[in-house]
């Protein structure tokens, strides 16, 4: 899932928040893909697809209580990170958006 974006940028809304449980937390699928970001440029095309596909960028982790935008600040790099907060926070993703 997280190695080809065409799988996530095809689904639904539904597709793209459903929960899933991973080493005792419960994820979404952006959360999980924030935190297998690397500085391959495919990493950021999921993330986009993703939130393409309307995927809840307020959603809490039930544990944590981390949201994508808390999860993005907690990856390896700085660069990293800000690439990815600057995604999250990017409107265009919104455009046409109910």
């Amino acid at each position: 899932l997280l190695t080809d974006p065409g799988l996530v940028s095809s689904g639904s809304q539904a597709d793209a928040n459903f929960t899933f449980s991973f080493n005792g937390f419960t994820l979404t699928p952006l959360l999980l893909a924030i935190q297998c970001v690397g500085v391959d440029q495919a990493d950021y095309a999921i993330l986009e697809s993703l939130m393409q596909a309307y995927a809840d960028l307020n959603h809490a982790e039930a544990t944590t209580g981390f949201t994508p935008i808390i999860m993005a600040c907690h990856i390896n790099t700085e660069e990293e990170s800000l690439a990815v907060v600057e995604r999250l926070v990017s409107h265009r993703f919104y455009v046409d958006q109910p």
